[in-house]
């Protein structure tokens, strides 16, 4: 298993994710140009760590992100999936709390999840 074989499993677990009974768009890595709702998987900090002399654990983080509208609505929105994506992935737990993101080409309220991958090193 590589990095980004890591990247795409996480990424299909979430594919189940919804809002509003509507899929949510998963992108691998972050896009340049977001379709809301979304959540994109990005590099943690730190990214990598040696965790043997065989694995690597990958850091990485869930960016959940919803078109702004209203303060309630983007919170429960924001609080929605990071509840499913909490249920879908091994995370430690700990949801950043909302913010507003400037996306280059958009704003979104954002949360971050973060998830742990161990990798072998080839």
């Amino acid at each position: 298993m590589s990095i980004k074989d890591a990247r795409t499993a996480v990424a299909a677990a979430l594919e189940g994710v919804q809002m509003n009974g509507q899929p949510v768009n998963v992108y691998v890595d972050v896009p340049r140009q977001w379709t809301l709702p979304a959540i994109a998987i990005a590099p943690g900090d730190p990214y990598l760590e040696q965790t043997g002399l065989n694995t690597v654990t990958v850091n990485l983080e869930l960016v959940a992100a919803v078109a702004p509208a209203h303060n309630s609505y983007d919170l429960d929105a924001l609080e929605l999936m990071a509840m499913q994506m909490l249920a879908t992935c091994t995370t430690t737990g700990e949801v950043s709390p909302p913010q507003y993101t400037d996306l280059g080409t958009t704003e979104a309220a954002t949360v971050t999840v973060p998830v742990v991958v161990s990798v072998p090193i080839k």
